[in-house]
């Protein structure tokens, strides 16, 4: 039998095997108020411990980002320092990424809500436009486990204007 034919087949009983099952789109988005509510609450948390507790002023600027960034920078280095876990930080994480979703919401536009995909359903910020999906928790939380994962490059990417 030839590649191509046997491609076909493959194709045919793929095809076959999945026939009934309910196709799941790879990503979709739904806006969630509450999730809008819990991100602004957290943000504000996050600003009232980063003045109260480590006496750094947040102020709604895309220019606090680099802020984020440096207590983010050095969260990771106490983490790798005393051997931490992530878990010992989560509260901290989930601040510091709704205070740099809230930032974006604010000052660019968008909507908080939350993305299913693979089957699993996570919090997220979508642009104003629609063109961008943001993981601000979820980029927060890799910063704090590699220092590749860099905030304010990836704020910076997500704040210029899409392309046409």
């Amino acid at each position: 039998m030839s590649g191509p034919a046997r491609l076909l087949i493959l194709f045919i009983l793929l095809a076959a095997s999945v026939a009934g099952q309910a196709f799941e789109p790879r990503m979709s988005f739904t806006n969630d108020p509450a999730a809008a509510r819990s991100a602004a609450r957290q943000a504000g948390d996050m600003i009232r411990f980063a003045q109260l507790e480590l006496a750094v002023t947040l102020d709604w600027s895309d220019e606090s980002i680099a802020v984020v960034e440096d207590l983010a920078a050095a969260l990771h280095a106490d983490l790798r320092r005393e051997r931490g876990s992530y878990s010992e930080v989560q509260a901290l994480v989930r601040m510091l990424g709704c205070y740099v979703g809230e930032v974006y919401r604010r000052n660019h536009g968008g909507e908080w809500g939350y993305v299913t995909t693979r089957g699993q359903r996570r919090m997220a910020l979508r642009s104003a436009d629609g063109s961008r999906v943001l993981w601000p928790i979820e980029r927060v939380t890799q910063r704090l486990r590699s220092s590749g994962h860099n905030v304010l490059a990836y704020y910076q990417r997500n704040t210029v204007p899409a392309p046409n």
